[in-house]
C-alpha cells in the first residue's frame, strides 16, 4: 500500500530508549525518527522539530505514524497539532514496546493497509498488559 515513517515522542529519553530496544530485537530501522523533550524546551521549539522530522520522513514514506508517550502530554499536544496542518498522519497516545514492534515488523508487509493497521494497534494495546501475581500460583487467576 505504501511505506510507513513513525515519529517516537516522548518526555525524557524513553523514545531513544524504545527505538534502541526494538533494534536490539528487529535490526536498525530506517524510516524512524525520535523527538525528546525536556522540561525546559519552549513549545514551539518542538513542534519546529516535530514538522521537520515529519517532513523529512515524508520524502521517503506515504504515511507517518506518531507515538507519544502520554495523552495530553506535550509531545501528545504537538503531534495532534502535527495532525490538524498535515496530511497522512496518525497519532497514538501512549505506547510500549509489544505495540511498535506489531507496527515496524507490519509495516514492511507490502499489503499493508495504515488505517486498519492503526486499528489493530488500537485493539492490541490492551491486550499487551498482563498482570503476574501471587494469585497465579494458586490457578484461581
Amino acid at each position: 500500500m505504501g511505506k510507513l515513517g513513525i515519529i517516537l515522542a516522548s518526555h525524557g529519553d524513553f523514545a531513544k530508549g524504545a527505538l534502541s530496544c526494538i533494534e536490539t530485537i528487529a535490526g536498525k530501522m530506517d524510516d524512524i525518527s525520535t523527538i525528546t523533550v525536556s522540561s525546559v524546551e519552549d513549545v514551539e521549539l518542538i513542534e519546529n522539530q516535530m514538522l521537520t522530522e515529519y517532513k523529512e520522513l515524508m520524502k521517503t514514506t506515504d504515511e507517518v505514524f506518531v507515538f507519544a508517550d502520554i495523552m495530553c502530554g506535550t509531545p501528545c499536544n504537538v503531534a495532534a497539532r502535527l495532525l490538524l496542518t498535515q496530511k497522512n498522519v496518525t497519532v497514538f497516545a501512549g505506547f510500549n514496546i509489544p505495540i511498535l514492534l506489531e507496527a515496524v515488523t507490519r509495516r514492511s508487509d507490502p499489503n499493508c493497509n495504515f488505517k486498519e493497521l492503526a486499528k489493530e494497534l488500537t485493539d492490541s494495546f490492551a491486550s499487551s498488559l498482563r498482570v503476574f501475581s501471587e494469585e497465579m500460583k494458586g490457578g484461581s487467576y
